[in-house]
């Protein structure tokens, strides 16, 4: 065993009281003066365990990255608190520690709390990863709280530290409350932007956010300057109404120009539709984000149109960095074109060919009768969005970015959006 690494990864052992993991933990206090890197992930371990596991992890100083993913399967909802709260306190004084991997472990809404201590008071943190953790947006609220306090420590103390956010697979959004479904964590999570500017990374996949919760955390991202990536796959950008509307589409082109340095934006599987796509397409063409290498837009409703605007951002000199393109599961008019690399298609996978990029397999695409998909387009041009947040202004966007971005499509002829 490397004197900076300690792992047991994998190794699918069941730690239940003291004695059972003494044997590891021997190791470890071996190297806790050197161990940079402790893996305790695919194992699963009990309270007991999980307690002296707490005490060996306070003694390796030099510690900078805990996985703990997958380590309270088969266990239950009332061990896991205790457990993670022995595991996250003995993490708190450990100031070289920069990064926490939670992944993979059933907390729900109720065992979020254990968390809070640590994460809103570890200054050192950079990186936090929470994946597949059932949070619930009670949870989602627990640890955005925490996060949000974590930031006006650290504003207080030189600035945040933490550059890459993951919390995916949490649904954190949707809340049905007495009025009704409610935009859960959401709005917390928005606040946790605006206190943590310096990220460079945020993903939140698959967390069932609708396009008022999307709003709401877009704004708090807005502040985040030195931002990368960020993904959203499978949130919901735009709305079927009624009223219809692309008001969360609108807004994340609107704040492209904050991101200057955004290399990567996936927004697969988010609703966007094909007047969402146009608005995009324009905001790139624009050109504040000369770094973007990868453009993930799968899934989203979008038609040949926007394709063709797509094609023209690539060949245009802001968009010649782009190197992959996913464009799979949107619409065609035939799927033979698609195949035979016929109009669009064949100039969509001539430019990323050119310059040795990669394209996705466009082979799930849906075949949308041309005629029917303008008479959709009208429909939504008829839609006025102007009324539709108005009894929640808190949740609309910048009115004046978005006016400036309503100019702009204009300018490019994408009209009634």
């Amino acid at each position: 065993m490397s004197p900076t690494a300690f792992s047991l990864k994998g190794l699918g052992l069941k730690f239940d009281d003291g004695a059972s993991i003494a044997p590891q933990l021997a190791q470890l206090k071996e190297i806790k003066d050197t161990v940079e890197d402790v893996d305790l992930s695919g194992n699963t371990y009990g309270i007991v365990a999980c307690e002296d596991i707490g005490k060996a992890l306070s003694e390796c100083k030099n510690l900078k990255k805990a996985q703990f993913d997958d380590i309270f399967t088969s266990r239950l909802i009332t061990e896991i608190p205790s457990a993670l709260s022995s595991l996250c306190d003995s993490l708190l004084p450990l100031s070289y520690l920069t990064s926490v991997n939670l992944s993979d472990n059933a907390f729900g809404g109720r065992v979020a709390s254990p968390m809070v201590p640590f994460l809103s008071s570890h200054l050192p943190l950079e990186e936090l990863i929470l994946s597949n953790n059932g949070l619930g947006p009670e949870g989602g609220a627990v640890v955005a709280d925490a996060l949000t306090e974590l930031g006006r420590k650290s504003a207080r103390n030189g600035g945040s530290r933490l550059r890459r956010l993951v919390c995916g697979r949490n649904r954190l959004g949707i809340e049905l409350k007495e009025k009704g479904l409610v935009e859960g964590s959401s709005e917390k999570w928005g606040e946790v932007y605006k206190v943590h500017p310096n990220l460079k990374e945020v993903r939140m996949y698959q967390d069932d956010i609708r396009m008022p919760g999307i709003i709401m955390i877009l704004k708090g991202l807005k502040n985040c300057h030195k931002l990368e990536l960020i993904d959203f796959e499978d949130n919901t950008f735009s709305a079927y109404g009624p009223p219809k509307s692309i008001k969360g589409v609108k807004t994340v082109a609107a704040y492209l120009k904050h991101w200057p340095n955004l290399k990567e934006l996936c927004l697969s599987q988010c609703l966007l539709t094909t007047p969402g796509g146009l608005v995009l397409t324009a905001a790139l063409l624009e050109g504040k984000n000369l770094q973007l290498t990868s453009l993930k837009l799968q899934g989203n409703e979008l038609s040949e149109s926007v394709a063709s605007k797509l094609v023209q951002y690539l060949k245009n000199p802001v968009g010649s960095k782009v190197m992959k393109v996913e464009f799979n599961d949107n619409r065609c008019r035939d799927m033979e074109d698609v195949e035979n690399g016929v109009g669009v298609w064949g100039e969509l996978k001539e430019v990323m060919e050119d310059r040795d990029g990669e394209l996705d397999e466009l082979e799930e695409m849906e075949e949308f009768d041309e005629e029917a998909e303008e008479e959709e387009e009208l429909a939504d041009d008829t839609v006025s969005e102007t009324e539709e947040e108005g009894a929640k202004a808190k949740t609309a966007t910048s009115d004046k970015e978005v006016d400036e971005l309503a100019e702009l499509v204009g300018k490019i002829g994408i009209t009634g959006l």
